[in-house]
């Protein structure tokens, strides 16, 4: 947004791009998403321009990157429409962002490829399938599929490779 303003910090300025931006969503029924990034010192919008996006928003979102884990986590900070948003947490998959499960949703590691229930298994096989590439990189995308180990990640790939054997037992 701040590319649309010669002055985020200006009053008027930022109240009428704010409600340009209204307007637009009205007039051709469309969704516009904005990003402004927050302060360091209160983690508040910066300038009149996020103070005027807070009023007029539907809904506020905060993006959190971590970077040990490669994800990325939205979280309500506002919504007029929706009280029970549950965060969603985002991991980019080669250059493709695919939801993953929360941290504090997470069930216990399973430590062998054959613990898993089948359902499971298949979903991930299926990925590993489906998805063209060497060895290594498969074992790497099961790491961070799975948050699981090395060893579990080459059992799974083995697992794959005989899928109507291991599966009908």
């Amino acid at each position: 947004m701040l590319d649309l303003l010669t002055n985020y910090n200006d009053e008027r300025e930022s109240s009428l791009l704010a409600k340009w931006l209204k307007k637009v969503t009205k007039i051709f029924k469309v969704l516009v998403i904005t990003v402004l990034h927050q302060s360091k010192s209160n983690l508040s919008t910066t300038g009149h321009i996020g103070a005027a996006s807070d009023r007029f928003a539907q809904s506020t979102l905060d993006i959190v990157k971590d970077r040990d884990k490669n994800t990325f986590v939205l979280s309500s900070r506002f919504m007029r429409s929706d009280s029970d948003f549950e965060p969603i947490t985002l991991m980019n998959f080669n250059g493709i962002f695919q939801q993953v499960q929360n941290d504090s949703n997470k069930p216990t590691l399973i430590k062998k490829a054959s613990d898993l229930d089948e359902m499971e298994t298949r979903r991930l096989c299926s990925l590993i399938v489906t998805i063209p590439m060497d060895y290594n990189d498969i074992v790497d995308e099961i790491i961070e599929r799975t948050a699981n180990g090395k060893t579990f990640a080459k059992n799974l790939e083995n697992f794959c490779q005989k899928p109507s054997k291991n599966m009908d037992q």
